[in-house]
């Protein structure tokens, strides 16, 4: 009987060893798979760049370019845009200030004189409708204080 468990627990053993090492084969051909994977991937990307990268250069060097000009350009404008809005503000005071001492003037030499002429005009307005008057009354259009 010992050397049936004997005889068992070898054959045990080989059998441990034997999965033992066919995990050890997969596991190994699992890594080898894994580096040849990313090789291909690695192959593959290097490719497509390699025939992207023509195509997309010249835009990124255009694009490059016309961020450095549009860069030169705001720098040159910046300054002048600034010294527009200032000198507008200015003129804006200054026009201004012009628009009322015109209304001033306006208002001192030209609207006042027209109202005190058309008083004056309606002063003599009322004389003349006071004589009309008093000239129907009396008939010969002499005073009647005086007569």
């Amino acid at each position: 009987m010992q050397e049936v468990t004997a005889h068992f627990g070898l054959g045990t053993n080989i059998v441990i060893a034997l999965s033992a090492c066919a995990n050890l084969a997969l596991f190994g051909g699992l890594v080898f798979m894994a580096f040849r994977l990313k090789s291909i991937v690695s192959g593959a990307v290097d490719e497509a760049l390699d025939r992207v990268l023509p195509k997309v250069q010249p835009v990124l060097d255009n694009v490059s370019r016309v961020t450095g000009q549009v860069s030169e350009i705001v720098e040159k404008v910046a300054p002048k845009v600034e010294h527009i809005a200032e000198e507008s503000e200015g003129a804006v005071h200054s026009v201004s200030a012009k628009v009322k001492t015109t209304s001033n003037l306006v208002t001192e030499n030209v609207a006042r004189p027209i109202v005190n002429i058309a008083s004056l005009l309606t002063g003599v307005q009322r004389g003349i409708e006071v004589w009309k008057t008093a000239k129907t009354h009396n008939g010969n259009g002499t005073d009647s204080t005086n007569s």
